[in-house]
């Protein structure tokens, strides 16, 4: 089963495909620093007019009723 963030996630990113907001866009890209082993993941990244849009999907977990 997918997290609500992951459904969130895809959500956005076919909202923008749908409505052409970017000229490329991707999802779930994982971005390597060189050598290091470091490593990070962006939700959504959208290209328009050679700028780039980072997109983090933040989904909080509901409270539960007492």
């Amino acid at each position: 089963m997918k997290s609500d963030g992951t459904i969130l996630e895809a959500m956005i990113y076919y909202e923008c495909l749908r409505k052409g907001i970017f000229d490329d866009i991707r999802i779930n890209s994982i971005i390597k620093w060189g050598r290091s082993l470091v490593k990070n993941e962006i939700d959504v990244i959208g290209v328009k007019n050679n700028r780039s849009y980072f997109i983090s999907v933040k989904m909080p977990a509901p409270e539960l009723a007492p």
